[in-house]
């Protein structure tokens, strides 16, 4: 008879701390079944975080500046000596600047590289964890095809045709073939999870240096700003110049808000995704450790307990709520 690894243990050995901890929580209290609408849920975060990374990608390149900060005027340089405000000279100015404030923020772009460049390593480490979610309808397949025997055996019994050894030797042989697609699909999970767990836990790493790269950013900007607008006070034209700093302000504060969101928006993503794989994987271990047990005890017990530990497994559940998870599966985009 084969030992039994308790859960918690069996976990312990295959996930980092954090996703151990967050399998304990949202393990499923039946533990031969995936609850449905938490799995999907789960594989939706999952592909949220690819999105949230590509979105990330994209913003990294968030231009500041430069802006264009122009004017022109013209005025009455020279009046006449005899009065009567006749205007003898007009005088035109034109005054130009770029204001580029990219140069102020040398801390963000390398911090915005490092970042892009750990961005750029996620498909490469997400590919596996795909591969798992493309796997499931496959796997499910294969599921249902163990299952239906022994829900078929309990069906017979029910009916009167057994328990006998004949029927013990079938379902055992089913329960070891359900075992060992879970043993499978926990171990191609666990090592898609280790596979994303560097490049994620890399990305939360620049959250902190992040946000202290844009607030040195914002504050260097606007003192280059300041200054530039005191350079711009000496000059006569100041006709809609007031207008145009303020222009320069708001798209700047946008820009650098569109960069600070992307990359909230990413570690609450991460850490969504961190739930979602753990629970997955949480309830795949589980349900391939109550199955293993029951397959020992029959294997230990008489023909005629059969029926009884049968009821135990809730497979007809367990295969309605994998079926759902594999449509979901399939409809999902990479």
């Amino acid at each position: 008879m084969r030992a039994r690894i308790k859960p918690s243990r069996l976990l312990q050995r295959l996930l980092p701390p954090l996703l151990f901890a967050f399998a304990l929580a949202w393990m499923p209290a039946a533990a031969q079944t995936i609850d449905a609408a938490s799995g999907t849920d789960a594989l939706a975060r999952v592909t949220q975080l690819a999105n949230d990374v590509r979105a990330m990608r994209s913003v990294v390149s968030t231009p500041l500046g430069p802006y264009d900060l122009s004017t022109q005027c013209t005025w009455c340089s020279e009046h006449a000596w005899w009065g009567l405000g006749m205007c003898t000279r007009n005088t035109t100015e034109t005054w130009n600047a770029k204001v580029d404030f990219t140069w102020t923020r040398a801390r963000l772009n390398q911090v915005l590289l490092q970042a892009g460049q750990n961005a750029d390593a996620f498909p490469n480490a997400y590919a596996p964890v795909r591969a798992w979610m493309n796997a499931i309808p496959s796997f499910t397949a294969r599921f249902d095809k163990a299952a239906d025997v022994v829900l078929t055996t309990q069906q017979q019994i029910k009916a009167g045709q057994g328990p006998n050894e004949q029927q013990r030797q079938a379902v055992t042989q089913a329960l070891q073939d359900l075992v060992d697609a879970l043993a499978g699909n926990a171990a191609q999970l666990d090592a898609a999870t280790k596979s994303l767990a560097t490049v994620l836990q890399r990305q939360s790493a620049y959250g902190p240096a992040i946000k202290q790269a844009i607030d040195s950013a914002d504050q260097s900007a606007r003192a280059a700003l300041a200054s530039l607008q005191q350079q711009a006070s000496t000059h006569h034209c100041q006709d809609g110049l007031a207008d145009k700093f303020n222009r320069i302000k708001g798209e700047f504060s946008t820009s650098m808000g569109q960069i600070s969101a992307a990359f909230q928006k990413l570690e609450a993503s991460r850490q969504a995704a961190d739930r979602g794989l753990a629970f997955l994987l949480g309830a795949v271990v589980s349900s391939r450790t109550d199955i293993q047990s029951v397959m020992d005890q029959i294997k230990a017990a008489k023909s005629d307990a059969l029926g009884s530990f049968l009821e135990r497994l809730h497979l007809a559940s367990a295969k309605a709520q994998w079926q759902q998870l594999a449509a979901y599966s399939s409809g999902l985009k990479s």
